[in-house]
């Protein structure tokens, strides 16, 4: 399912939704940090060894997920209609790495009430997002994108359509862009368990507590 199509970036005009995502999105990880700083929830050592368990699985998918979509799409964004790789199962698969990412610190970090909220957070905003997105990439793209949207799925992945290419045009930046991200990601798992250390010497008080 090799979609190329060629594409002038003037043309492309970003939405405001899409414009105001990482304002938001900066907002909303300064709100987690602080959740995450001042929230405990009490679990049993085998609830907390499978949330734990559970969430470093996550952000593991999340970081090797978005080095992943970052090696199909360096080279093609503005210019081609990217429909192979991870985009041959979703049509959005930064966003579920994303989504996973953001899901598992919370899980990491034993606050499974928190992690419902923020995917759920996470979705709702998104979904506008992708929304703007693909009124965009259709007016671009017309019938094509029109027939890739019918042939995948838009966030939850189908993976007997999977497809890719022997050979990728790669842009170095873009790609090592991803890769912070995805160390980020990793990065966030010392901040939980530094952030448990400081709670348990007491250092950190307990502002909210989460009980399920």
């Amino acid at each position: 399912m090799t979609t190329s199509l060629s594409l002038n970036p003037s043309n492309s005009p970003v939405s405001r939704s899409e414009r105001a995502r990482k304002i938001v999105g900066r907002t909303a990880v300064f709100f987690f940090l602080l959740i995450l700083i001042f929230t405990e929830s009490p679990s049993t050592a085998l609830s907390a060894l499978l949330l734990e368990t559970v969430g470093l699985l996550l952000v593991f998918f999340a970081a090797s997920g978005r080095i992943w979509c970052s090696v199909y799409i360096s080279g093609r964004k503005n210019s081609e209609l990217c429909s192979e790789g991870p985009y041959s199962l979703c049509r959005n698969p930064l966003y579920l790495c994303s989504l996973a990412g953001l899901v598992g610190i919370a899980l990491a970090a034993r606050l499974l009430p928190v992690a419902i909220l923020a995917g759920g957070a996470f979705m709702l905003f998104h979904m506008f997002v992708i929304a703007s997105e693909e009124k965009r990439l259709s007016g671009i793209f017309g019938e094509k994108y029109a027939a890739y949207c019918e042939q995948v799925p838009r966030l939850l992945p189908r993976f007997h359509g999977y497809q890719s290419s022997d050979k990728l045009s790669l842009n170095p930046q873009l790609v090592g862009k991803a890769i912070g991200d995805a160390v980020w990601f990793l990065f966030s798992l010392l901040i939980v368990e530094y952030i448990e250390h400081l709670r348990a010497d007491s250092v950190l008080p307990t502002v909210l507590t989460w009980k399920y």
